[in-house]
């Protein structure tokens, strides 16, 4: 199962789930085999559980909502704008989750040719030859 919280289905056991026969849950707490839920998620109606029914953390509308939110709001471009004052060496942490592709422009707006260091995925150091003020743009 799932991390905590997770929407799943009740159901007859050997029973197709239907809106007539089966329920969809909000589990809020597990321990071992002990599930604690929230009724009627969803829309659904609450039905008269029997011992032997069946639980599983099924695909429901609310699963591919969170699953289209995810996609659509994560595929936006992210960028990232850091300025800087008289150094030759700049630190950026611009937690962009990936390894950007750099512009480094001095205070007129022309572009500079330095070195480019990524730490990490998140982290990377621009070195140049002089100090001189601009800013680094990460996307």
């Amino acid at each position: 199962m799932p991390a905590v919280p997770f929407n799943a289905v009740l159901k007859p056991k050997n029973a197709q789930p239907r809106f007539s026969n089966s329920e969809i849950v909000r589990v809020t707490a597990r321990d071992g085999d002990m599930l604690t839920f929230d009724r009627g998620a969803e829309g659904t109606e609450a039905k008269s559980i029997a011992v032997g029914w069946d639980v599983y953390a099924g695909i429901t509308a609310k699963t591919l909502d969170d699953i289209y939110a995810a996609i659509t709001t994560g595929s936006a471009d992210k960028n990232y704008t850091q300025e800087f004052t008289a150094s030759s060496s700049v630190t950026v942490t611009h937690n962009l989750g990936k390894y950007p592709a750099v512009t480094v422009l001095n205070s007129a707006g022309d572009e500079v040719v330095g070195d480019i260091d990524h730490l990490s995925i998140n982290e990377l150091v621009f070195t140049s030859v002089a100090p001189f003020s601009g800013r680094i743009i990460c996307n």
